[in-house]
């Protein structure tokens, strides 16, 4: 199953410094080998092999649009923060985890890149 949702993204070194554009300029594709996030015309493969794990952002409380997840990943291709946001989160987290990508634990959403090294050492 292949899931495609149009959302918001940021890729980069960290939340402050990396690219960033709300719906609907950023797609996310939830495949069997790989996650795909579009942003503004360029896609970030990250090979399933190399995604250790997707983390939730925002809290449960917020509306719709600010919720998300990050990818924590060792692509070396692909920037170290990949941010997703979601009018859908629940239904991406299914996808997610019906394709058998690992996910859990929160963080926040305004991380530098040394913030960002910590979420890969605790996948």
């Amino acid at each position: 199953m292949t899931l495609i949702q149009r959302g918001g993204a940021r890729v980069g070194r960290g939340f402050r410094s990396s690219l960033g554009a709300t719906w609907p300029f950023a797609t996310l594709s939830v495949e069997r080998d790989a996650i795909t996030v579009t942003l503004l015309g360029t896609d970030y493969r990250l090979p399933r092999a190399q995604v250790r794990r997707i983390k939730l952002i925002g809290p449960a409380w917020m509306p719709p649009g600010f919720h998300g997840v990050v990818v924590v990943h060792d692509s070396p291709k692909v920037p170290s923060y990949v941010l997703f946001w979601s009018f859908n989160r629940k239904a991406l987290l299914k996808a997610l985890r019906d394709e058998g990508y690992s996910t859990g634990g929160r963080v926040a959403a305004c991380d530098s890149a040394v913030q960002n090294k910590r979420f890969q050492q605790m996948a």
